[in-house]
């Protein structure tokens, strides 16, 4: 199983938990953890497929989160 995010097409600072973008600095999706909210780009070493999978499982850097998973980001390959 693996947590499903939605795609934003706006800067990262508009996310809300479980929604991704890649409008970002980093030029790396950026998630809002869907337990906490915490905003982080996909650390590096964690590439995604054609279907948005995540090769690895996902953490979020929040320190009082604990929240991992393996990630989907939903219409990756779709043009804004």
């Amino acid at each position: 199983m693996a947590t499903t995010f939605q795609r934003l097409y706006a800067a990262e600072r508009s996310l809300e938990p479980r929604q991704f973008t890649v409008q970002t600095d980093s030029c790396r999706p950026a998630l809002a953890c869907p337990a906490c909210g915490h905003v982080f780009d996909l650390p590096l070493g964690i590439d995604y497929g054609h279907n948005g999978e995540t090769t690895l499982r996902v953490p979020c850097p929040a320190a009082r989160c604990g929240w991992t998973d393996w990630v989907v980001l939903s219409d990756i390959w779709t043009d804004p």
